[in-house]
């Protein structure tokens, strides 16, 4: 009677922690999508609220090679910080972190992004600091999306 009692109580403590476990899980990943959407959120506002930043960012999207080798640098500097903040996300999704509903909210901004010259310039000179899964990621879709029109942001040139 007494190992009926000790089994009973082993299965229940399993049974506990197996919940706990999954409790701890689903928090992690609300979490990491709460953390990476907070970063996104926090780049989108330094460029609004800076207006020499939203300038340069606009001038480079649409005409990477016209900048000045300063300009070139703090662009290169911008994209290549939002380009990160993808591949973060881009890996989290890849381990289940991510929820899929999230990821392709994400992955329209990438689409978005990438459709504009200067950010593919910056990403062919700089795709080599990123893992190999994700640069085949962002090859596979510049591929795929490569009939886009680049017109979320208006052009300074015009």
């Amino acid at each position: 009677m007494a190992e009926l009692v000790g089994v009973t109580l082993v299965i229940v403590s399993i049974f506990y922690l197996t919940v706990q476990v999954r409790q701890n899980t689903r928090a992690t990943r609300i979490q990491t999508v709460h953390e990476l959407s907070a970063q996104y959120i926090k780049a989108q506002s330094s460029l609004a609220q800076n207006g020499e930043l939203t300038a340069l960012f606009l001038r480079g999207q649409f005409d990477y090679k016209a900048l000045d080798s300063i300009e070139q640098g703090r662009f290169g500097m911008l994209v290549a910080s939002l380009i990160r903040l993808f591949s973060e996300l881009h890996f989290q999704h890849m381990q289940g972190e991510l929820d899929h509903a999230e990821w392709i909210g994400f992955k329209g901004v990438v689409d978005d992004v990438f459709s504009y010259p200067g950010f593919q310039a910056v990403w062919k000179l700089r795709q080599h600091q990123y893992s190999e899964t994700f640069q085949q990621y962002i090859n596979d879709r510049l591929q795929a999306t490569a009939f886009r029109k680049a017109d979320i942001y208006p052009d300074p040139r015009a």
